[in-house]
């Protein structure tokens, strides 16, 4: 995907101030979703996200991100994580990637979204997202 972009959730500060998220060292996941998700500025939870695709060889909920780190240097808080790879996965529609933190049990915070640019299927292929060497995402901290 050439023209991917990555957006973080407006509502993410809030979870962070409120304690809610955990980034650095905490479970995150991204599920995938098709093209009928619609972004809104008022989404802070996974409950908020209609559109979660299925297909062989994904699990619902999406991919653990592994050894998740945040950290600050310059005024610039980096969220590092492991790339991710669905084995032989079969699904159509897919438009978006939904970053989100796991761990807590009722409220699952959103993190950020990717829009891949466009709508694809894979059918029997492995999918991967493979990060920037400069991390998932930045913020600002001022």
């Amino acid at each position: 995907m050439a023209n991917e972009s990555i957006h973080i959730y407006p509502q993410f500060a809030k979870s962070l101030v409120n304690g809610e998220a955990k980034i650095d060292g905490g479970k995150l996941k991204i599920l995938l979703a098709g093209g009928l998700y619609t972004f809104s500025d008022s989404q802070q939870y996974l409950s908020s996200v209609k559109g979660e695709l299925i297909g062989a060889g994904y699990e619902p909920g999406g991919a653990i991100i592994k050894n998740p780190t945040f950290t600050v240097m310059n005024n610039v808080g980096t969220l590092k994580g492991g790339n991710i790879i669905w084995e032989d996965l079969t699904m159509d529609n897919i438009r978006y990637g939904i970053i989100y933190d796991d761990a807590p049990t009722d409220k699952k915070p959103l993190i950020a979204y990717i829009d891949f640019g466009e709508t694809f299927d894979i059918l029997n292929s492995n999918f991967e997202i493979i990060w920037s060497t400069r991390g998932i995402v930045a913020i600002n901290i001022e």
